[in-house]
């Protein structure tokens, strides 16, 4: 090989090694392109190292809300009763009279909501009546109504009640329980809203001590005949529940008894009403007596019993020349009071 013959190898060498850095340098510095993308120079090179763009995730499923369980039944002037699904546990029963005209009731079954200091036995509802899509606020006789409670609900029976939503507020103004048991509880009602059973709760847990509340006790402070002129020939029981404080407490059961039967009682909630003097106070029930013995005693706990009430023996007795008490027209008055 002579000189000019090496001399071609060298450039030649020098050509190929000086493309080949090229090439190096330009597979590891991409240019930039527009908005901030990049690319190689090299299409094939581009077609496999360009970057994978990144996806936006999906949002998360919600999970989807109970749709509230509804149905609904025309109701007319002969009244009737009304089952709404043979799964649900409430029966409604119009007596004849309750409307006057064709009315459309409403069921709507609901969620859990929320009883404050009280707890739920898992039945909360609305009910609904319009007529000619006008809502109907008042009825013209009570309605009834029969809940069967789940079996392992944990509430004190004699708890239990019935209780409507106002505002915010669990109350039970103007709902009257009929019957209530461990399965089941009745109860009469003048409007429809939204409803609930609530009671309390059959025992507190506390770290490693496990304690039923006490059942509130009720003592027997006044048994008395009223005065011929307080009584003026009438033949009641005017009973009153006070609180400790000596307020009257509405909704407590009374149950009053004048046989061994299994039909001789009847048990009725204290409200506000008319007391024998003419004042209207809260916590009382009244009841017309009529032949025979009287026994009264409060359902909603322990205590003492009013009993031995009979007006059949009462002698004649005069308010000026009115004859106040007599034979089978003789009034008492008793008054229970929780104990502190």
């Amino acid at each position: 090989m002579n000189t000019r013959e090496f001399q071609h190898l060298l450039i030649g060498m020098a050509l190929i090694i000086g493309a080949f850095i090229g090439f190096t340098m330009l597979m590891s510095h991409p240019l930039a392109g527009a908005a901030g993308q990049s690319w190689y120079a090299f299409d094939f090179y581009a077609d496999h190292h360009h970057p994978a763009p990144t996806s936006t995730p999906s949002p998360p499923t919600p999970t989807p809300t109970p749709t509230p369980i509804f149905a609904q039944t025309t109701m007319d002037a002969g009244g009737g009763t009304f089952t709404p699904l043979t799964t649900e546990p409430v029966t409604i029963h119009f007596p004849p009279g309750a409307v006057t005209t064709d009315t459309l009731i409403g069921y709507t079954r609901h969620l859990e909501g929320e009883p404050g200091r009280l707890s739920g036995a898992d039945r909360y509802f609305a009910l609904t009546a319009s007529q000619q899509g006008q809502p109907l606020t008042q009825f013209e006789r009570p309605i009834s109504l029969t809940i069967a409670l789940p079996p392992d609900h944990t509430l004190i029976s004699s708890t239990l009640g019935l209780y409507w939503l106002q505002g915010t507020a669990w109350i039970t103004k103007g709902i009257s329980v009929t019957d209530r048991s461990r399965t089941s509880l009745s109860a009469e009602l003048d409007h429809f809203t939204e409803f609930a059973v609530l009671g309390r709760t059959n025992r507190i847990y506390l770290p490693l001590t496990l304690k039923d509340y006490p059942r509130p006790f009720y003592m027997l402070n006044q048994l008395r005949k009223l005065t011929a002129c307080e009584n003026m020939g009438n033949h009641h029981l005017y009973i009153q529940v006070k609180d400790a404080a000596g307020e009257g407490i509405n909704d407590i059961p009374v149950e009053i008894r004048w046989g061994a039967g299994a039909g001789d009682n009847i048990i009725a909630k204290t409200k506000t009403d008319i007391n024998y003097d003419g004042n209207v106070q809260e916590g009382i029930v009244v009841f017309t007596m009529f032949k025979g013995t009287y026994a009264v005693s409060i359902l909603d706990g322990d205590g003492q019993v009013g009993s031995g009430i009979t007006a059949d023996y009462q002698v004649d007795e005069y308010c000026g020349e009115a004859l106040g008490n007599s034979l089978y027209h003789a009034s008492f008055e008793l008054i229970f009071q929780q104990g502190n």
